[in-house]
């Protein structure tokens, strides 16, 4: 999985980070922001190829976001970051 590059996102909108991890058996996705370990609830929203969508963003949504994607045959991770700037 290789980086993405810095997305920047309006205040109050969406926006997606791409992992779409592939392998054979299908990896488990797991989604980081720091050191906490995110859920699929509220604005934040794990879709079944493994993107990560947040709504209705905030300033403290900006960072660096890490994808995990393990299975038997190992592991991998793909790290994104979001700017939130203000409303033009």
């Amino acid at each position: 999985l290789t980086p993405q590059p810095t997305q920047s996102a309006l205040m109050h909108s969406s926006v997606e980070i791409i992992c779409n991890p592939t392998g054979e058996p299908k990896p488990v996705v797991r989604w980081r922001f720091g050191a906490a370990y995110l859920q699929s609830k509220g604005r934040f929203h794990i879709s079944s190829n493994g993107n990560r969508r947040i709504t209705n963003v905030t300033k403290s949504d900006s960072g660096e976001y890490i994808c995990e994607a393990s299975n038997t045959l190992g592991k991998a991770s793909r790290t994104g970051s979001i700017d939130v700037v203000g409303m033009l």
